[in-house]
């Protein structure tokens, strides 16, 4: 009979000298025997996993030199395992050992006919990590093998030493330095993958993160850049950056670089850098760091545009970077010297704009002092619901002068488009509009101008970044500048590349 439950972890075809024998030393593993095609296999199951045994003719023997399959089961209990499998004709090899990176329990061993195995008793983190994955594949946000080997090979709960396993292992951006606002977390793991695949790391690359964080996501590229790679990642806070460089060594990824510095300056010691990512809300991009990476080389970053931030990848072809894929995401704003969004408080109320916008302020809050009136947008929202998220994106990314709002004596952001210094109209489940109706006129402008484009959204926008003042306006693009960059955007029909 079976003392342990054990769990096989990859399914195989093993061969055996007899038949009845292996699967009675499976079967008292725990494995369930299953109905096989002939006289010559049996097949086993635990859970999804098969393991089948295919009968050797003639003499034949396995000799524990030799190179075999390896395979590997897992058990609840290793200690009953190591005792049970020398009593149903098996032999022990390694005894039990632990696995410094997770704690995982381990034993090898070898079957009846000499086929080596592995009985794992993973901990409980492991099992966490796996449950998170296998549940981030389900929804699409990890598609890459090479990702997934990162994530499970490096463990979340490591980097956030204060936090209950089953919230490191959550799908949810965990906060790990609060100063009366959000400084740090830990991104979540989703956003991280999708960033990480857009990276499309091989191996040996040099690469530089903006914004260490808890040194989780540099971890992983060492991971996924190999021996032969190198991680230089920056942090603009002396504590953060020591506490990053303590966890990164807690994993051993000896090529990461640690450095407390402003990370909008970059890091041209160690330049031309392969790959570079920011894991902070920018609202341009620096000029650094386009400088600093190498022909040919990616760069993403989650980028503030007006209202919107989405995560860009951007390809460097001569003095120009070109989109290669866009996706939603939302990050801690860059901080330093190349924070360019602008937060005011003015009479009570919060604006939040981008740089590129000269908005009045005083403008502003006197229309805000004056009586709002309601106005219907049907194609907007419906039902008190936003119909056209599509349509705002499209706002943002033209360049027009959008604005997050927080009225006086109100709590949550709205998104709000200005037409100074008369006009003000507030993008909420409820529209209002302070002033005279230029700001409705403007919105119902450009969603005409919007339909007759096909509707596009983030999905058909592809930007063209260079220095500032060196892109000039095209018919079938907008031109926008901001303090740093020139951005050309075009929206064009998913089947069409973007401009090479």
């Amino acid at each position: 009979m079976a003392c342990v439950t054990i769990r096989c972890l990859h399914h195989l075809l093993i061969y055996v000298s007899d038949l009845e024998r292996a699967a009675t030393f499976y079967t008292r593993l725990g494995m369930e025997p299953i109905p096989s095609l002939g006289p010559r296999i049996r097949w086993m199951r635990m859970g999804p996993n098969e393991l089948h045994l295919m009968a050797n003719e003639g003499s034949w023997q396995r000799f524990r030199e030799e190179p075999s399959p390896h395979f590997a089961i897992e058990a609840d209990d290793i200690h009953a395992a190591q005792q049970l499998i020398p009593r149903i004709g098996g032999e022990i090899l390694q005894e039990v050992g632990a696995r410094p990176h997770d704690g995982s329990l381990y034993l090898f061993a070898l079957d009846p006919d000499g086929n080596r195995f592995e009985v794992t008793q993973h901990s409980q983190d492991w099992h966490l990590r796996h449950a998170l994955l296998e549940a981030m594949k389900g929804k699409g946000s990890l598609r890459s093998a090479c990702v997934e080997g990162a994530l499970r090979s490096v463990p979340r709960h490591l980097f956030l030493p204060n936090k209950p396993l089953q919230e490191a292992y959550s799908d949810q951006a965990i906060l790990t330095k609060d100063q009366g606002e959000a400084r740090s977390s830990c991104s979540q793991p989703s956003i991280v993958a999708i960033m990480l695949e857009l990276l499309r790391l091989q191996g040996g690359e040099n690469i530089l993160e903006i914004g260490a964080g808890t040194g989780w996501n540099a971890a992983l590229m060492s991971a996924l850049s190999g021996s032969q790679g190198r991680v230089t990642t920056l942090e603009i806070d002396q504590d953060t950056a020591e506490s990053a460089r303590s966890n990164v060594a807690q994993v051993k990824a000896a090529n990461v670089q640690v450095i407390n510095s402003d990370g909008g300056f970059g890091w041209p010691e160690s330049a031309p850098y392969d790959a570079i990512i920011a894991t902070c809300g920018a609202s341009d991009i620096s000029p650094h760091w386009a400088e600093q990476l190498r022909e040919g080389g990616v760069f993403v970053a989650p980028l503030w545009f007006n209202t919107t931030q989405f995560c860009g990848a951007w390809e460097k072809r001569g003095d120009k970077l070109f989109s290669r894929d866009l996706s939603w995401a939302g990050f801690m704003p860059l901080r330093g010297h190349f924070a360019t969004a602008r937060q005011i408080e003015e009479n009570g109320a919060s604006f939040l704009f981008d740089e590129m916008h000269a908005l009045e302020m005083k403008a502003l809050s006197l229309l805000l002092s004056t009586a709002a009136r309601e106005v219907e947008l049907p194609e907007l929202y419906t039902n008190g619901a936003p119909a056209n998220s599509s349509f705002l994106t499209y706002l943002a990314l033209r360049g027009e002068p959008l604005l997050m709002l927080t009225p006086p004596g109100v709590l949550n952001a709205v998104s709000a488009l200005s037409v100074e210094p008369e006009s003000l109209l507030v993008l909420d489940m409820e529209p209002r509009l302070y002033g005279s109706q230029a700001s409705v006129e403007r919105l119902r402008a450009r969603w005409s101008e919007w339909e007759a484009s096909g509707r596009p959204g983030l999905e058909q926008a592809h930007l063209t970044v260079a220095e500032r003042n060196t892109l000039q306006p095209e018919p079938d693009a907008f031109l926008v500048r901001k303090t740093w960059m020139d951005y050309l955007v075009r929206f064009q029909p998913p089947e069409l590349k973007p401009p090479q």
